[in-house]
């Protein structure tokens, strides 16, 4: 909510629907194109909770991982 408030300029409410429209349009698209669901972590190599990690903190992760798969 908070990333997405810094880009559209909606009331609360309005952006809780917003997100949860993209939310849908992304999962309908990823579930045509790969037949699996968007929400199953099974599915990624790596997962991460910005809002919980902040931004900073999961460029760190991503390139600590990205040194271990690259075994740099």
């Amino acid at each position: 909510m908070e990333q997405a408030a810094k880009k559209h300029a909606f009331d609360p409410a309005e952006l809780e629907r917003y997100i949860a429209h993209v939310d849908k349009e992304r999962a309908e698209y990823y579930r045509t194109h790969t037949s699996r669901e968007w929400t199953d972590a099974r599915n990624y190599d790596l997962c991460l909770d910005s809002s919980k990690l902040g931004f900073d903190k999961c460029v760190e992760e991503i390139i600590a991982y990205m040194n271990v798969r690259l075994k740099k």
